[in-house]
């Protein structure tokens, strides 16, 4: 795994422990949707992860990464996540 996506991992896993945890029982509760919390994924660019030509297997591993640590505290987002993916590559 390259420094980059190490770094990356190591980034979404503080930010999901200390904001991610914090705010999820909220979203669930009140079905309302997560707007601060999908734009952080695009403007920390990660859809690009399935876009790139280069180093495909590692990003997609690292895309998939992303989505299993953001899973496991707040399902509803790692959702979205991935629908959003569908729409960009499609």
């Amino acid at each position: 795994m390259s420094k980059e996506s190490h770094a990356l991992l190591e980034e979404i896993t503080q930010y999901t422990n200390d904001e991610l945890a914090r705010v999820t029982k909220h979203y669930d509760a009140t079905e309302e949707f997560p707007t601060e919390y999908v734009d952080y994924f695009f403007k920390r660019d990660i859809f690009r992860l399935l876009l790139s030509q280069e180093s495909e297997t590692e990003d997609f591993y690292t895309f998939i990464k992303v989505i299993q640590i953001v899973s496991k505290q707040f399902p509803s987002l790692a959702s979205i996540s991935l629908t959003q993916v569908f729409k960009l590559i499609s």
